[in-house]
């Protein structure tokens, strides 16, 4: 009986602690170009004028079809995953691909839960995450001796693209990287998949320097026009 009613009462201790959390969700979306564009939900509109930030609140499901329409016209077609009672942040790449960048707990009222924080006026900046500080030099060296390390270039394009993925380099540094490589097939897959990764895409242009023929720069430079919105 007494184990009965410690139990009932633990319950009712539990149950405000457990109610705080929202069956709601909340999806955030940021441009890294600084570019505004315009949103729909599942085909319904979200903004009426270009922004380069929008958080999107009340969802109840878990994925949700998001249309971006980008500048110059171009529009792209996403279906994003949007987790139980968390307020996720995706960030709009200058290729189109959707990056998350954090996720948030969120409380009752919709807000992200206390001590969790950031500034919506910044948010551009404060939430770039995947690539927010580039790696040190003595790092970097580190990570070239890595990749030179492997034998074939397929080996070392394997190597390449999970360090792009899960480090933060500059252009320069990548025109580094590419140098790597005995042949421009493999540059230019590269520079194709670390331009959505790199720290500073404004000087992206130094990575031409790595080609060994002016058609591969050509190539890359097409790419990097459909590319940019």
């Amino acid at each position: 009986m007494k184990r009965g009613v410690l139990l009932l009462l633990l319950g009712l201790l539990l149950a405000p602690a457990r109610a705080q959390y929202s069956a709601e969700r909340a999806l955030v979306l940021f441009t890294r170009t600084k570019i505004p564009v315009y949103v729909s939900i599942n085909g319904h509109p979200v903004n009426h004028r270009p922004q380069v930030r929008l958080r999107i609140g009340g969802l109840t499901g878990d994925f949700y079809h998001v249309g971006i329409q980008m500048a110059g016209g171009r529009r792209l077609e996403k279906t994003v995953y949007v987790p139980p009672a968390s307020e996720i942040v995706y960030r709009i790449e200058p290729s189109g691909a959707l990056h998350v960048v954090d996720v948030y707990p969120l409380a009752s009222s919709g807000n992200c839960s206390p001590g969790i924080s950031y500034d919506w006026n910044n948010i551009g900046n404060a939430l770039d995450a995947a690539c927010g500080r580039p790696v040190s030099p003595t790092s970097f060296a580190h990570m070239l001796q890595q990749i030179r390390n492997k034998t074939f270039d397929d080996e070392r394009l394997q190597m390449a693209r999970w360090l792009v993925r899960h480090q933060c380099f500059t252009s320069r540094q990548i025109l580094h990287i590419l140098r790597l490589f005995s042949f421009d097939d493999q540059r230019l897959a590269l520079a194709h998949y670390a331009y959505d990764y790199v720290y500073d895409p404004e000087n992206y242009l130094l990575v031409l320097d790595a080609f060994s023929f002016e058609s591969n720069r050509k190539k890359l430079m097409q790419y990097l026009d459909t590319a940019v919105p």
